[in-house]
């Protein structure tokens, strides 16, 4: 019969191991998983300057209010975040993954929100969708919400927050739409009937003409 001491060796051993050595082992990890990686595309900058990530040259994901960075030797040890450009002095950023240059994002900062998927744009107005936790970018060119967003309309330097993309538009968010494109009679028309999905409706916001203009 084993003697309970010599059983309780091994357990204090490992107890060592999990308490002291694991810890150290997961946060290399962790280390490493902060590697900075990034997108291909291009920031187009308020001064009328564009950056371009080409090379070896990548941006970071825009991110809530956060700086857009600019990572050199990304996807290598080397790699490190080079510049940091304020919001304030960015026009727009359009990245898509390496593996689809065919699927540009285009993204936009919002005053109160943060940095906002464009889904349509014309000199009227601008239809986007807004993640608190950020989006998530697939290597076919997909592009996923993390958490809940919002579908927002800029018009006039005003924003309109018309709630849930990914729910059945609600009623209240297909009169605030036609109330913002009341002097397009067609438009109108459209969204007083639309049924579905909020962001595959309010995508018609792109269309938006002012009559007689």
């Amino acid at each position: 019969m084993t003697h309970p001491c010599l059983i309780s060796i091994p357990l204090r051993a490992i107890c060592f191991v999990l308490a002291f050595v694991m810890p150290a082992i997961c946060g290399n990890l962790m280390c490493a998983g902060k590697t900075p990686v990034g997108l291909c595309g291009r920031v187009y900058l308020r001064s009328g300057d564009t950056i371009e990530a080409e090379g070896d040259t990548r941006i970071g994901p825009p991110v809530k209010s956060r700086k857009i960075e600019i990572i050199e030797h990304a996807y290598t040890k080397a790699g490190k975040v080079d510049r940091k450009i304020a919001p304030e002095e960015v026009d727009s950023v359009v990245v898509w993954p390496t593996t689809a240059p065919g699927r540009p994002r285009t993204f936009s900062f919002v005053k109160d929100y943060g940095w906002c998927w464009e889904l349509e744009r014309n000199p009227w107005l601008t239809v986007c969708c807004h993640s608190p936790k950020g989006y998530h970018f697939a290597g076919n060119g997909g592009l996923w919400l993390r958490g809940k967003g919002y579908i927002l309309v800029i018009k006039d330097g005003r924003t309109y927050n018309l709630g849930r993309p990914d729910k059945k538009i609600s009623d209240k968010a297909r009169r605030q739409a036609m109330e913002l494109v009341a002097d397009d009679t067609a438009l109108s028309a459209y969204l007083s009937t639309a049924r579905g999905r909020a962001d595959k409706v309010l995508r018609s916001l792109g269309k938006y003409h002012p009559d007689k203009k």
